[in-house]
């Protein structure tokens, strides 16, 4: 093993390749000529030191068994084989020094092997690299992985200033002319750009708006350096402002390059087939829509009016909202919910109504003759007592109460007591034997003609009577 720090045996190892190829184990093959080799115990690597020497970059084995370090510093190298960086991972090099070279510039297919390949260390400076466009892409490998050596660069071409997530170079060696390439860095805003500038490559960011500022800036620099724009692949927001990038794309659209791929995000459309009422939609669709709203606003306050009782009344029954479907009772200490009105003839009505009303699910307190009146006590004191008691009057209107005196009386005394209410108490159930009110003296009959009753045969009866009884929460 030749290790580097036997300096006697290396002496002599470079005497003895002078004459024959010399096999290093560590290699897997031969020194290349010229150039020294040894094994440095320290970092475990093979040495291959061709410094200073006038030597173009080695041809070395595959498959090297340890790892190689070579060092080509000041060997006046000005071009790389075309595969060298695609050999490096084979040939195990893990550093690569090519300072102070002649190199002035990398083709693109090795700046692809560069960055895919992180396990080698390569250092660059000192070599006279170019500035012009055609090495943008080894000058954004610069940038992004020597960026010391990138400065030396737009030094050494007078380029005083590039944005900092972007890549400047020059059209040609020639020229003065600065292109700035954005593109792909996830930029949301305009960077700051530098005076020079004759091409602005901005595509494929994240980038929504170009506010006025920078819209008279590229204006200025169209007219005065002849900018060429891209700015395709940006999610451009579209609106109906004056300095929305539609007016504005459209006003420079032959200085934009890709104009034609420019798409509005907010619209799915291209930028040139976005039409005025795509994005600025007619005044006149405002005032209709307000009154196509206030129509359906009145429209629903309409139908809730005339369809408030049934609402109310299903809410009620499922006792849903019931802070709106239950009416306020101001007599809630009264002894009875309702009085029942009857004539003698119609006793055989009156189970129905205790069944639904006293057993239902709300149960009332009902007052009736049969059961609640004291025997041998005043007809007519009874029927007013039994109105004071009760919080409502239920009538049984049928053929037999029309003809009955007393079913009148009860009838009149319970209009004359409940007229002066704030709430309806007087309910009135007619019955479908009744087909006319002419057994009724002009009062009573005014009452039926000018206030509504509930029809004993009409569908939801019972439902439309609970609803009309005092409201139990």
């Amino acid at each position: 093993m030749a290790n580097c720090y036997e300096e006697h045996l290396f002496k002599f190892l470079q005497k003895m390749s002078v004459r024959q190829d010399i096999y290093f184990d560590q290699l897997n093959g031969t020194c290349p000529k010229i150039c020294m080799c040894c094994f440095n115990g320290t970092t475990n690597t093979f040495l291959i030191n061709c410094t200073s020497k006038r030597v173009t970059y080695p041809e070395l084995p595959t498959h090297t068994p340890n790892k190689v370090a070579v060092l080509l510093a000041n060997c006046g190298i000005t071009k790389l084989p075309s595969n060298v960086f695609f050999q490096l991972k084979s040939q195990n090099v893990t550093h690569l020094d090519l300072r102070n070279n002649s190199l002035s510039s990398l083709d693109d297919k090795t700046v692809v092997s560069l960055y895919e390949n992180t396990k080698t260390t390569i250092e660059l400076s000192g070599n006279p690299f170019d500035c012009h466009c055609k090495a943008k892409s080894f000058l954004g490998f610069l940038k992004d992985r020597k960026p010391s050596e990138y400065s030396v660069v737009l030094t050494r071409c007078k380029i005083a200033m590039c944005p900092d997530n972007c890549v400047c170079c020059l059209d040609n060696l020639n020229s003065t002319g600065l292109n700035v390439d954005c593109r792909g860095r996830r930029l949301t805003e305009f960077p700051l750009l530098p005076g020079s500038i004759t091409k602005l490559d901005l595509g494929n960011n994240n980038i929504t708006e170009i506010n006025p500022q920078w819209q008279e800036f590229l204006k200025n620099k169209i007219i005065s350096n002849g900018l060429k724009i891209f700015l395709a692949g940006n999610p451009w927001t579209c609106t109906c402002d004056i300095n929305d990038i539609v007016s504005f794309g459209r006003s420079i659209s032959l200085h934009i390059q890709d104009f034609a791929d420019m798409e509005c995000s907010n619209l799915g459309k291209h930028l040139a087939l976005v039409e005025e009422s795509d994005i600025c939609p007619s005044y006149f669709i405002y005032p209709l829509i307000l009154l196509i709203f206030s129509l359906i606003i009145i429209t629903a306050l309409n139908a809730f009016v005339y369809f408030k009782q049934p609402i109310f009344m299903w809410f009620y029954e499922h006792e849903i909202c019931m802070s709106m479907a239950v009416r306020v009772d101001l007599e809630r200490m009264k002894k009875f919910d309702a009085f029942l009105c009857f004539t003698h003839k119609d006793e055989h009505l009156i189970a129905d109504y205790v069944e639904r009303l006293e057993k239902g699910q709300r149960q009332f307190r009902l007052c009736f003759y049969l059961r609640d009146w004291n025997v041998g006590a005043s007809i007519p004191e009874c029927i007013i007592q039994s109105v004071k008691d009760s919080r409502r009057i239920i009538i049984l209107m049928t053929k037999n109460f029309l003809e009955s005196t007393w079913g009148k009386l009860e009838f009149r005394l319970a209009l004359h007591a409940t007229s002066k209410d704030r709430c309806k108490r007087l309910i009135v159930i007619l019955y479908p034997d009744v087909e006319n009110f002419d057994d009724l003296d002009s009062e009573l009959k005014a009452y039926m003609v000018l206030n509504t009753y509930l029809r004993r045969d009409s569908p939801n009866f019972w439902n439309k009577l609970l609803y009309s009884m005092p409201h139990i929460t």
